[in-house]
């Protein structure tokens, strides 16, 4: 009889203490179906040290930077090499499962669906932005990131990993090599955790690298979603224009007036801010080489 885990649940972290709540939810959760539970954790061995003794039994490596400020799509790939489960699945740090989150993956998995993902609630009201917005009903829908979602090994097999030349974006990147190579992506609302994405100033620096990242893999497969881009994604493209024309409200002054259709939309000035750093993060992105190593 094989020993081998029904699962493998990977989480990432580098110097979040919101690890401890993830793990809090997500160990019960892990031994109720024999699953491993792995950490990859970049923060200096200290730093979470008095977390990874609550749980002596997660799988805890501590990940070398070589002096670099992101690891984080290495960090996904050691996570996937130390992982032994038939399924694997990813968890964001200070992510809450819901109940019954890692028996919807399974059960889904088990049914023959590629990938699983679901949901990602709010739990700040602060929060500027809803990153993953979920589906009310089961279905499919065209990308995800690793914030939660299930996959089979199959997946694995064919993707060769993500791509350590991205900093940032790199999961979007993942899941859209694997829906270009027929994988079908399932969202189940039954899938769901809630996630606080940190205060305002946290926010707009995680606008700029998201606007970067945004950039960088719409050029990388440009071929294939530059439909998606247009037709789906306008604020990709809409705010670093109006930035670029910017110099016309030298001469024209009402062109400042041009945001006054999105801010009495949103009804929120800091909104607004948000959008236009995460455009200036578009246009910094669309000069930023392919395949250029990125550290920031």
């Amino acid at each position: 009889m094989s020993n081998r885990p029904i699962a493998s649940i990977m989480i990432i972290v580098k110097d979040d203490p919101g690890v401890a709540e993830t793990l809090a939810l997500t160990v019960p959760q892990a031994q109720s179906v024999g699953a491993q539970l792995i950490v990859v954790d970049a923060s200096a061995p200290s730093t979470l040290a008095h977390i990874r003794q609550e749980y002596p039994d997660v799988v805890w490596e501590y990940f070398k930077q070589h002096g670099k400020h992101i690891t984080i799509p290495e960090q996904r790939n050691r996570a996937l090499e130390l992982a032994t489960g038939k399924y694997l699945i990813f968890l964001d740090s200070s992510c809450q499962p819901v109940e019954g989150w890692l028996t919807a993956i399974l059960e889904n998995l088990e049914a023959g669906e590629d990938i699983v993902c679901g949901p990602v609630h709010d739990t700040n009201a602060k929060n500027l932005v809803r990153y993953i917005p979920g589906r009310a009903e089961k279905g499919y829908v065209d990308d995800c990131t690793t914030v939660s979602v299930g996959l089979t090994r199959a997946v694995i097999a064919k993707i060769t990993g993500f791509d350590t030349n991205l900093a940032y974006g790199e999961d979007v990147d993942f899941f859209w090599r694997a829906k270009d190579a027929g994988f079908a992506i399932c969202s189940d609302p039954r899938v769901a955790v809630s996630h606080d994405w940190g205060p305002t100033d946290e926010q707009f620096r995680r606008a700029f690298r998201y606007g970067r990242s945004r950039a960088i893999i719409h050029k990388k497969h440009i071929k294939r979603r530059w439909r998606q881009l247009l037709l789906k994604e306008p604020h990709v493209w809409i705010y670093p224009l109006y930035i670029v024309g910017l110099p016309i409200a030298i001469v024209w002054p009402w062109y400042l007036l041009f945001l006054a259709v999105p801010l009495l939309k949103n009804r929120s000035f800091t909104l607004i801010i948000h959008h236009l750093v995460f455009g200036w993060g578009v246009l910094v992105g669309v000069f930023t080489p392919l395949g250029s190593k990125q550290d920031h």
